[in-house]
């Protein structure tokens, strides 16, 4: 996560599991930052305008290549204009 808000410039995760533990979840929203617990959210339904996808790759140059080029397109002229897309 260093890495990210360092060298990419990001300011904002979501960080998403759907199996964790508590102790896991507190652990993860440590790393991530979050100190206030009513931050978190645990067991709430998923609104129907957020869509999620999962992916993984063991090729870690691609990745951060789709990464750049998804910051990219997020900066365009297509997203500036919505305060819900929000690039690096």
């Amino acid at each position: 996560m260093q890495v990210l808000r360092e060298q990419y410039g990001v300011r904002c995760m979501l960080g998403l599991t759907a199996t964790a533990t508590m102790t896991t979840a507190v652990s993860v929203a440590r790393h991530l930052g979050i100190t206030n617990s009513a931050a978190t959210i645990r067991g709430a339904p998923i609104p129907g305008n957020l869509k999620l996808s999962v992916s993984s790759d063991g090729n870690r140059e691609q990745v951060w290549a789709l990464c750049d080029h998804l910051n990219f397109v997020c900066s365009s002229h297509l997203f500036h204009s919505l305060i819900s897309v929000t690039a690096g």
